[in-house]
């Protein structure tokens, strides 16, 4: 009676260590793709700032201010491509064994393409309004 107890014990234990595993990378999943939807949600400030700094390029006349554009201009094309390769590439694994290592590998990815994309909009954003305070 008692190994069967123990038996039955066991078997309930790693049941429920195999379901917490999904649901732990259900959850991850579920946290790569909210930090991908913020994300995507900043992409129009990305094109809109694009916009305004290459009116501001064609008008201006300051070489300085042209090196500074264009350079602004590159960094939230970067952060655009970043978005864009990483969405392509995205596939989650249907093996469950790779499937946390990717996911977490992911998270970490699309980490970083969030910071290109919030860092390249501060900066383009502060150009901006130095370019509107001259004029």
């Amino acid at each position: 009676m008692i190994k069967t107890f123990i038996a039955l014990f066991l078997g309930l234990s790693l049941l429920s260590c195999k379901h917490n595993e999904v649901q732990s990378e259900s959850t991850l999943e579920s946290e790569v793709m909210q930090i991908h939807d913020e994300a995507m949600a900043k992409m129009s400030l990305i094109h809109r700032n694009k916009t305004i700094l290459k009116k501001a390029l064609e008008s201006s006349t300051d070489e300085a201010n042209k090196k500074a554009l264009a350079l602004h201009i590159k960094k939230l094309q970067e952060a655009d491509d970043q978005m864009m390769t990483w969405m392509h590439n995205y596939q989650v694994p249907e093996n469950n064994a790779d499937k946390r290592q990717y996911l977490l590998q992911q998270k970490s990815e699309i980490e970083k393409v969030s910071q290109a994309i919030d860092l390249s909009i501060k900066n383009s954003n502060e150009i901006i309004n130095s370019n509107e305070s001259d004029h």
